[in-house]
């Protein structure tokens, strides 16, 4: 990627934002406006801080929160910030003022929502059991030329998402911790739990989030770019395995009922609602990971990266542990790549 310049300083530091992003099925964009602030570990110079490969220090220019943790003298931590502030405003719950950066927020709404248009026919789906995508966006900042002057006005620049973002912090401090805990709930308030039938949908103030993009009434497909064959033919075949699914489940509860007379039953297969079909198929997928059917009312938020995994792949897992030679094969493998 092309280098961000001039990039904003934060205490002399190059630095970028992780903001926090949703995706809803019903094909809006919204922005938490809870963020952090991560910050690079040496002070910046252009000169590379005078040391590294070829005049390039990690320390200085790299702002990962991750790449920089090992160093706790010079690690600034979270730095929470508020994407809608202009002045530090002392919040509840937290310790210390938010780092306002308001002045930002109007380049990253229009970065997100530009993003959720070309991306709209990639991830249609999930209308019918209220699916969403929630994002970990990070963004380097910086400024633009407006207009003909020396005038300049800020700009973000999308860095990478992260789908789904980690819910961990690198330092475990009450504050950065408490703001995660805020996003995650806004996050269940306004999506999650109304969509459950648990709350009632609230309406005016989005918990938290604004939405920075609606589809256009109609949501005309020639307008969007259109998917790849690939792209196709695998909601295709997605869509059979969840039908197949479905079949196999109702099978299998219909089994432990008491069957009806024919024309009941035709009665209630026409009267099965979408819902339930969804009922059916999320408690066949739950029951396929074994700690979800230990826990039936728990839902996990976190990425996946092999802490949930279904039963199957533990199978296989445990069955490659326990019958293979590891070291034998290993040693063999090296013998044969050194020749």
């Amino acid at each position: 990627q092309r280098y961000a310049w001039p990039p904003v300083l934060h205490a002399g530091r190059k630095c970028h934002v992780r903001a926090y992003g949703l995706l809803t099925s019903d094909g809006r964009a919204l922005v938490h406006r809870r963020a952090f602030l991560h910050v690079a570990n040496g002070p910046f110079g252009l000169d590379g801080g005078g040391g590294g490969r070829g005049g390039f220090d990690d320390s200085v220019h790299i702002t990962n929160c991750c790449a920089n943790s090992h160093d706790p003298e010079r690690f600034a931590g979270e730095i929470c910030a508020d994407l809608l502030a202009t002045k530090s405003s002392r919040r509840a719950n937290a310790e210390g003022d938010d780092l306002p950066l308001g002045e930002y927020f109007p380049s990253i709404a229009a970065s997100l929502a530009a993003l959720a248009e070309r991306i709209a026919p990639f991830v249609r789906g999930g209308e019918n059991n209220k699916g969403f995508e929630y994002l970990g966006l990070d963004y380097v900042l910086s400024s633009v030329p407006d207009g003909g002057g020396r005038k300049r006005r800020p700009a973000a620049y999308l860095l990478e998402v992260n789908a789904p973002p980690s819910q961990d912090t690198a330092t475990g401090l009450d504050r950065a911790e408490a703001l995660h805990d805020e996003v995650i709930s806004d996050l269940l308030r306004l999506w999650v739990l109304p969509n459950l039938g648990i709350i009632d949908r609230q309406g005016g103030e989005d918990n938290g989030w604004t939405c920075v993009y609606e589809p256009p009434p109609g949501d005309c497909a020639g307008t969007h770019p259109v998917p790849s064959r690939a792209a196709i033919t695998n909601k295709m075949r997605w869509a059979a395995s969840e039908r197949r699914r479905l079949r196999e489940s109702g099978r299998s509860e219909a089994d432990d009922e008491e069957k009806p007379a024919d024309g009941e039953r035709a009665g209630q297969c026409e009267s099965r609602s979408s819902s339930e079909e969804n009922r059916i198929f999320a408690s066949h997928a739950r029951a396929q990971f074994p700690y979800f059917r230990n826990h039936p009312r728990e839902i996990f938020f976190e990425s996946g990266g092999g802490a949930q995994v279904p039963r199957a792949v533990a199978d296989a897992v445990s069955s490659s542990l326990l019958r293979r030679d590891r070291s034998t094969l290993g040693a063999a493998s090296r013998r044969s790549a050194r020749r």
